[in-house]
C-alpha cells in the first residue's frame, strides 16, 4: 500500500511542476526553498543544452544544490525561453509519427572549429 501511496504522490507532484501556472512571487519564493516549483523546473525544458542541463529534481531542489545541477529561476528569461530541442522547433515536428520516431534517429553532432 505504501508504493501505491507514494507513487500517487509522485504522479501528481510531477504533473504540478509540469504545469503552466505561475505562482504569486512570494508564494514562489518561499516554495521553492523546500519544493521544486513550476517555475524552477521549467528552466530544464529549454532548448538550450546549458539550461537542458540543470535543474533535474521534481520534488526536492536539494540534489540540484547538491549536485550544483541548479540554474536560478530568475537567470532565465522563461517568457522567451524556447523550449524542446532546438533542432526539431519546425512544424513538421509537431506530429505523433515524428514524437515516436525521435528517440531512435542519431543526434548531430556538432562541429568543433579549433
Amino acid at each position: 500500500m505504501s508504493i501505491i501511496i507514494f507513487e500517487l504522490l509522485t504522479i501528481c507532484i510531477n504533473y504540478f511542476v509540469h504545469t503552466n501556472i505561475k505562482l504569486p512571487v512570494r508564494a514562489e519564493k518561499i516554495m521553492r526553498s523546500m519544493f521544486v516549483t513550476p517555475n524552477m523546473h521549467r528552466i530544464h525544458h529549454s532548448a538550450y543544452e546549458f539550461h537542458t542541463n540543470s535543474n533535474y529534481s521534481i520534488i526536492f531542489p536539494y540534489w540540484d544544490y547538491l549536485w550544483n545541477t541548479y540554474t536560478p529561476v530568475d537567470a532565465v528569461d522563461q517568457k522567451n525561453m524556447a523550449v524542446g530541442l532546438l533542432d526539431c522547433q519546425d512544424k513538421k515536428h509537431l506530429n505523433i509519427f515524428w514524437l515516436l520516431v525521435l528517440p531512435f534517429i542519431p543526434k548531430k553532432q556538432e562541429s568543433s572549429n579549433s
